[in-house]
């Protein structure tokens, strides 16, 4: 329940804050932040807030719990005893996890800047015609936002891990996470938030060794890398972050920078000023009492190229929670499509049962007009909470801005609407047809208006399918195609072309040519793919 901001008083601190109209009761605190030196990271600003309220929220910030978006802004349920105040904050341990090791302290200054009035937002609710509270909604996707940031990893705007649903195997060393969207939006329900889901591939945290060995294919424990597998473990790695495991429970990270041109084995380095010389193999044993077991295997570069350090893949894992952004191969979309596809009813007994988040509605009821405001959000549309709607309503943050959910599944009404008749050309068998469970097909059918495709051709990129297959496979299909309505030229402009998968661009400029020559454009390519073609089809599709 937000707080009724008590009214200025004549004499003391308080006095200097600017009087409030009488109609102003329902308020939100809005401060500006400045944290020096400045740092172009949210999640550092974030870290230093976080000591920030921890050391002074008793004391300085009168026992209030802000919210803060990690730039400029900071909102609190009433009012703070200062207009404007600059605090010194050091970070230990949280600065270090942000990468950041220049510099530990900061000067936090917070200044009033005004109030977020919550009025409109009781107006807007109520049905009356009133300007949209847009800051109030902001101020909203900051407290969700916050809220599902104390349990999930973000990436961007999306929150994603591994605990909403137990990962799936995509192979290549990467596996599947749930994750979610969430934004606040006005709706006839009311003020809802909305979360949308997602499943994005993720790198294993796999020792580097087996990760290797899976994006390969093949046991590198055994032999040496080639250069072609050299350069796909390169492109794998570059700037994916990694701990040691050789030094027991001192877990440091390092971000991989690249691969070293020789084997483990034909690696030294100096170890003082006077370029004394030692070997990776020699300095692990001396010095950490770890054997490199495969000195044939290239060493991780981390570091700056003035002072590169040699890590041993064997000694290396992954670090947790690398978002994959490359392209996925067909095997691998598969598996991802198998492991999000799902019928409904499955759905929803897998979410009731793991307690995983899917969208659902939060609406706030009002209890009055008055000068207090009780938002009571409700969980009647949802399939299930992010977490156990206990979690967020013991949350803090959620009992500062008076905020609770309930775990009610929503039923919301709905209707099927009658499919329409379809209406075909006159000159076919059937004029019109009625779709069954929403599926109709074209035999006996005839489009009215058909397109016209005068000048086409055929691309084979496929060596398992002859020329005879091929040839009977396109006459069907232009024969289809004329039965159906369309004019169709029975015979290519430019003759059947094969052509090796690994060559589809040549194979596009030749055909360009042959057009060219023949003085028309193509209207249509049709090609035939091999059962794998891995980036075959997106090239085409380009």
């Amino acid at each position: 329940m937000l707080r009724k901001i008590p009214r200025e008083e004549d004499e003391g601190e308080k006095a200097k804050v600017p009087k409030l109209m009488e109609d102003m009761t329902c308020m939100l605190m809005n401060t500006r932040v400045k944290i020096t030196p400045e740092v172009n990271s949210n999640k550092l600003n974030k870290a230093i807030m976080a000591q920030q309220v921890e050391l002074h929220r008793e004391t300085d910030l009168g026992a209030q719990l802000p919210v803060y978006n990690g730039k400029m802004n900071l909102y609190t349920v009433g009012l703070l005893p200062f207009m404007s105040k600059e605090f010194a904050v050091a970070l230990t341990d949280l600065f270090e996890k942000c990468d950041l090791k220049r510099k530990n302290e900061f000067k936090v200054k917070i200044e009033f800047i005004g109030f977020a009035r919550v009025q409109e937002l009781h107006g807007l609710l109520a049905g009356k015609h009133v300007k949209t509270p847009q800051e109030t909604r902001t101020i909203l996707d900051i407290i969700f936002r916050e809220l599902a940031a104390k349990r999930y990893p973000s990436v961007g705007r999306l929150f994603y891990s591994p605990n909403i649903q137990k990962p799936h195997q995509l192979g290549g060393g990467l596996h599947s996470w749930r994750g979610f969207y969430q934004s606040v939006r006005l709706t006839q329900m009311g003020l809802a938030l909305n979360i949308d889901m997602f499943a994005g591939a993720f790198i294993e945290s796999l020792p580097v060794v087996e990760f290797v060995a899976q994006i390969l294919s093949n046991d590198v424990r055994l032999k040496p890398l080639s250069h072609t597998d050299s350069v796909k473990v390169k492109k794998a790695l570059r700037g994916i972050k990694v701990e040691v495991t050789h030094r027991g429970n001192l877990r440091r990270k390092y971000r991989v920078s690249w691969l070293s041109a020789h084997p483990t084995r034909e690696l030294i380095f100096p170890v003082d000023k006077q370029m004394n010389m030692k070997s990776v193999i020699e300095y692990f044993q001396q010095t950490h009492g770890f054997a490199i077991k495969y000195a044939h295997l290239p060493c991780l570069q981390v570091g700056s190229q003035k002072k590169v350090k040699y890590l041993p893949m064997e000694a290396c894992k992954i670090v947790e929670g690398h978002r994959y952004t490359n392209r996925l191969n067909e095997s691998q979309i598969a598996s991802l499509l198998k492991a999000t596809c799902k019928r409904p009813c499955k759905q929803e007994a897998d979410i009731l049962q793991v307690h995983s988040l899917f969208p659902f509605w939060l609406q706030w009821l009002m209890a009055s007009f008055s000068t207090s405001f009780s938002p009571s959000l409700q969980c009647d549309n949802c399939l299930i909470a992010i977490v156990h709607p206990s979690a967020y309503n013991e949350d803090p943050l959620a009992q500062e801005f008076g905020i609770s959910i309930d775990d009610k599944l929503a039923k919301v009404e709905a209707r099927v609407l009658p499919p329409p008749w379809l209406k075909y050309n006159d000159a076919g068998k059937e004029k019109q047809h009625l779709p069954q469970l929403g599926q109709w097909n074209m035999i006996n059918k005839k489009v009215i208006n058909g397109s016209t495709v005068n000048h086409w051709t055929y691309i084979n990129f496929s060596r398992s399918v002859q020329e005879s297959v091929s040839r009977g496979f396109y006459r069907q299909l232009v024969q289809m195609c004329q039965v159906s309505g369309m004019e169709f030229n029975p015979e290519p402009m430019i003759p059947i072309h094969c052509a090796r998968p690994e060559l589809v661009k040549e194979a596009l400029r030749y055909v360009q040519a042959e057009s060219k020559l023949e003085g028309k454009d193509l209207e249509l390519v049709i090609a035939i793919l091999p059962e794998n073609n891995g980036s075959l089809y997106g090239l085409l599709e380009i």
